[in-house]
């Protein structure tokens, strides 16, 4: 804070929140679909991979829709130039 790297502006705090709901999500959806412990060792290394990859795209596409419905905008992932104090 001394110098002033990062300041929290109005807003963080909804914007947090919004984060979290859509971890949330993420995280329910992979928590639900995950194989058990002894399936997943159980399978063959190609099976392993295509879970895998259902895994991480299934939660990017939950976790973007779920900032989307909280009202996540593109606009505000966007970094902003600090404005300058004197």
């Amino acid at each position: 804070r001394r110098a002033a790297v990062l300041t929290p502006g109005p807003g963080w705090g909804r914007f947090l929140v919004r984060v979290g709901v859509a971890s949330g999500v993420m995280t329910a959806l992979l928590l639900a679909f995950a194989p058990p412990t002894g399936e997943w060792l159980a399978a063959s290394f190609w099976t392993r991979c295509l879970w895998l990859v259902a895994a991480v795209v299934g939660a990017t596409v939950a976790y973007g829709m779920a900032l989307l419905a909280v009202g996540v905008r593109t606009a505000d992932l966007r970094m902003q130039r600090p404005t300058p104090t004197l």
